[in-house]
């Protein structure tokens, strides 16, 4: 403990400031991991409703995505609907 008030006393502020910033990014670090940790889920899915896609079914498709909600299901789907992809996803 007594390391630390002595670095704090030959670093000023500088070091004060560099501990509240590391504190503050390693907290924004696990926050964005939480909120990021279940977005890639129900992947099987996605890959059945492409084979549902293909084979020509597209409102099953569709339904399967929106059964499990995701904002990847979300953008597979609108990326299905949209015309303009459409020679890239047949």
């Amino acid at each position: 403990m007594g390391n630390l008030f002595s670095a704090l006393g030959t670093g000023g502020p500088i070091i004060a400031i560099l501990g509240v910033l590391s504190i503050i990014s390693l907290t924004l670090i696990g926050t964005k991991w939480l909120q990021l940790s279940g977005l890639n889920t129900k992947k099987k899915d996605r890959v059945e409703s492409f084979d549902i896609w293909k084979s020509g079914d597209k409102k099953k498709a569709i339904d399967l995505l929106d059964k499990n909600a995701s904002p990847l299901n979300d953008l597979v789907k609108y990326a299905k609907l949209d015309e303009r992809l459409k020679p890239l996803i047949t």
